[in-house]
């Protein structure tokens, strides 16, 4: 039989992109990882772990919306009863086909909390990563009745409508742009709505929105396109923020020290947001529609 290990478990996803990957070596210190990314070379980074002496009990290479792999997830947790963190930093990129940036960013991440959920632990936490982009989503009360059912009938072909009318003079081009803000906007909104029930098993969910990032995703997104590239000096901060610092404030709200923190987000966006105004979803839609 195989000995269990003492130590915490936590499940990362999108494990071996900039921001997982210091998740990874950050939390992998102290606990045992479960893995899962869609890249084939989360093979090669799960060995070069394991020969540092970092402990992964499994590594699942996937597209995470698929049955096949949420079950080898799940097949994970039954061993021992459940897991203690889940980080949930899977996703796609605005340059991304728009349909694919709801289903991998929104849908797949419901589906990973349905399996997940019956496996928490009193104590367990999930910290999801949204985006800045989420607080600046063109959210209308149509739009939002919709998002909340994405499983329902012609749910893509009613999306579609919804985006050309925010889209306007700009058409297609800038679908992607909103289906990611709109897909991070949802992923912020799961936190909030799931906590009481996650806080009736004592357990906790939470989000974080990272701004712009120097991780590869990020440097593309900023290459590509122009309003990204120059939130990195309009911030208060004045630079890009690093994979460690988003590892960091991850490891925070897992800590049992943020056990009164649960249905909210943490913006680590260098103060972007906040000197952007209380009308910046709007400007940021208008200078889309005209980029």
């Amino acid at each position: 039989m195989r000995a269990v290990s003492k130590r915490k478990r936590v499940i990362i996803t999108g494990a071996n992109g900039g921001m997982g990957r210091a998740c990874t070596r950050l939390l992998g210190a102290t606990m045992d990882l479960i893995l899962t990314d869609a890249a084939p070379a989360l093979s090669d980074f799960t060995q070069e772990l394991r020969t540092e002496g970092y402990t992964v009990t499994n590594s699942i290479c996937g597209n995470l919306g698929t049955a096949d792999v949420l079950a080898a997830v799940e097949e994970s947790l039954v061993d021992n009863a459940g897991f203690d963190a889940l980080i949930h930093t899977c996703g796609l990129p605005p340059s991304a086909p728009w349909r694919q940036v709801m289903e991998v960013n929104y849908i797949a991440t419901l589906r990973l909390l349905a399996r997940l959920e019956p496996f928490m632990r009193h104590g367990s936490a999930a910290v999801l990563v949204g985006s800045v982009a989420g607080h600046l989503a063109p959210v209308t009360p149509t739009l939002e009745a919709l998002l909340a059912e994405p499983l329902g009938d012609n749910f893509f072909e009613a999306l579609e409508e919804q985006l050309h009318d925010l889209a306007g003079p700009a058409g297609t081009k800038i679908f992607g742009l909103l289906s990611y803000s709109l897909s991070k906007h949802r992923v912020i909104r799961l936190c909030a709505e799931r906590a009481q029930d996650w806080g009736s098993r004592g357990a906790r969910i939470v989000s974080i929105s990272p701004g712009m990032i120097y991780t590869p995703m990020g440097r593309h997104e900023a290459d590509s396109d122009p309003l990204a590239g120059r939130l990195v000096t309009a911030t208060p901060a004045g630079r890009w923020g690093t994979s460690m610092e988003i590892a960091h404030a991850v490891r925070f709200l897992l800590d049992p020290v943020a056990s009164f923190i649960t249905g909210s987000d943490l913006l680590v966006d260098g103060g972007g947001l906040a000197s952007a105004g209380t009308n910046a979803p709007a400007v940021w839609l208008e200078n889309l529609r005209h980029s």
